[in-house]
């Protein structure tokens, strides 16, 4: 918490208005108390002194949930792992999708959506859905060999998409799936912000940032600093971003 809340002091420093507090099993669930547990999760009332901290600052706090890929360390929980879009060859290092075509899957996180968004009072709500690296490859491979995979991605995008309005949210999403199928961005409902994001400065996809825009979605550039899992070491990397 400590942590945190100098973040917060030092974005607010920066004249950076909004932190998105990223998390895939760090939050405490009442429902679902097996998540989280060994990882030092958030509470509820950790994310309302959070807020109130960033509200003292001038900052807004958005919750970022990881919602269909990054769901590592939730699916590797036993009962979850029916979940999986394929949890035969899952993996907690990079392979952890939830199965679109699995009921549970917009069950579970409708249950968990039901805690942590009524915390937040930013309309804004970031569901995440990147770098998904199974989807169609497992058991949702028929639905994807029907409608095809980029329509399969939509698809579960817009149940969460329901789920999310349902509490008065908008949703934010990062943007990498839908550049990766450009012929699905005149489908995406135009009340859904893209967060555009690139690992690396010649990454190639900050420069096609027009697309969302010539389509009338709303979005924000997200250039990444490079900076994770070390110490000041990428300084090129990420002032180049």
């Amino acid at each position: 918490m400590a942590t945190v809340k100098a973040l917060i002091e030092r974005l607010a420093r920066w004249k950076i208005n909004e932190l998105q507090l990223y998390i895939e099993n760090t939050f405490r669930y009442r429902r679902h108390p097996a998540i989280g547990r060994g990882y030092s999760p958030f509470t509820a009332a950790d994310i309302l002194a959070i807020q109130a901290h960033a509200k003292k600052h001038h900052v807004r706090l958005v919750g970022s949930l990881a919602s269909f890929g990054h769901m590592e360390k939730i699916l590797a929980l036993p009962e979850y792992r029916h979940l999986a879009e394929d949890p035969e060859s899952f993996r907690t290092d990079e392979k952890g999708d939830l199965c679109p075509t699995d009921p549970g899957s917009i069950r579970l996180l409708g249950e968990l959506y039901g805690e942590f968004l009524p915390l937040l009072e930013a309309e804004d709500f970031n569901a995440c859905c990147d770098e998904t690296r199974q989807i169609g490859a497992g058991r949702s491979q028929s639905r994807a060999r029907k409608i095809g995979l980029a329509r399969l991605y939509l698809e579960f995008v817009l149940k969460i998409r329901r789920l999310v309005r349902r509490h008065g949210k908008r949703l934010n999403i990062w943007g990498d799936i839908i550049l990766a199928h450009p012929e699905l961005i005149d489908e995406v409902p135009k009340d859904i912000v893209m967060l555009n994001w690139d690992y690396s400065a010649d990454g190639g996809r900050i420069d096609r940032t027009g697309e969302f825009a010539e389509a009338g979605l709303p979005l924000m550039c997200c250039p990444g600093t490079n900076s994770w899992q070390s110490h000041g070491s990428r300084m090129k990397q990420a002032n180049d971003n």
